[in-house]
């Protein structure tokens, strides 16, 4: 399965205007920023309730307070819709190269140069479906589309032993993304029971990968002849699925802020997400003639973590 980048463009874009769109509809309508409710002790009724009195003033003694779903809801099923950023960092376990070095003065030298983790950017949305136990603890489902992107260099210099003044530069950038469906199963805690609710969850992942591609850009300098040159190639796009395994697993935690509008709750989050597993293809690491043979290069044993913002609108049934 192979999903384009602009239906990815087209699936992020539509689902960040439905948030907005919801978002601005709630804000748009003054009624529903409830306070946070007052119970007359007496009648046993919400003082100020901008839905009247016939719709959520008939409450149950146990309900008097907020309800188990952190909201006004009757029930503790809520559902929702959540996206935002990813930072990916690269964990290389066992490193490799299609060279065998005879001699290495300095062995970092064969190393890929792995780009920082804010260089590292792609993006998600999925949904929330989540079960209230108590008022403060939660269950929740949330499959999600992951994009992950990562990225290394690789710098090669060739010279003419006869003639040391002619010699050749080449630098490969690899540029890595992985697209995948994630199951996390998280477990939250709510820290305050209020209409701004700081909130802390943790949990495990379970992660399907759907596809892989990798963008080589070659640039470097020829230095033949006593002339200095400097070039850069057009980059080259593979599909590459073959070279990750399937399965991708790992454990979250983390927290944030929900805040509660009207029947809704808008959450703000961040999660540090570490996958337990290589999601490299031993097997198939040298399959691909294109990569090894054309652009010198060969993937190391890897493990992704991820640090995930996620903006989220959760209903209450």
């Amino acid at each position: 399965m192979s999903i384009t980048s602009n239906k990815k463009k087209l699936l992020f874009a539509t689902f960040t205007k439905g948030i907005l769109a919801i978002i601005f509809l709630l804000l748009s309508k003054p009624d529903l920023f409830a306070q946070d409710p007052q119970i007359d002790r007496k009648t046993g009724l919400i003082r100020g309730n901008p839905y009247g009195p016939d719709k959520l003033n008939k409450r149950k003694s146990g309900n008097a307070s907020l309800g188990s779903t952190g909201s006004t809801g009757s029930t503790p099923l809520s559902f929702g819709l959540k996206g935002g950023t990813n930072l990916t960092d690269v964990r290389p376990e066992d490193q490799f190269s299609v060279f065998s070095f005879t001699e290495v003065p300095n062995a970092s030298s064969a190393e890929k140069q792995y780009f920082k983790l804010s260089d590292n950017r792609g993006f998600h949305f999925g949904f929330i479906a989540r079960y209230a136990v108590t008022g403060q603890l939660s269950v929740a489902l949330e499959p999600t589309f992951s994009n992950m992107k990562y990225s290394y260099v690789n710098n090669y210099t060739w010279v003419d032993f006869e003639n040391n003044s002619n010699s050749l530069e080449l630098n490969y950038e690899h540029n890595q993304t992985l697209n995948y469906i994630e199951i996390p199963l998280l477990i939250r805690y709510n820290l305050l029971n209020s209409f701004i609710k700081p909130f802390v969850h943790g949990g495990g992942f379970y992660g399907r990968l759907l596809s892989a591609t990798k963008k080589i850009n070659v640039s470097g300098t020829d230095y033949a002849a006593g002339n200095t040159q400097e070039f850069s190639n057009s980059s080259s796009t593979l599909g590459v699925d073959d070279l990750y395994i399937k399965t991708h697993l790992g454990l979250i935690a983390g927290g944030g802020l929900s805040y509660q509008v009207g029947p809704a709750a808008v959450e703000l989050s961040a999660n540090y997400k570490i996958g337990m597993n290589n999601v490299v293809n031993e097997a198939n690491r040298l399959s691909d003639d294109t990569i090894t043979g054309g652009n010198y290069d060969v993937l190391d044993n890897t493990k992704l973590r991820n640090i995930e913002i996620s903006l989220g609108l959760v209903f209450s049934l």
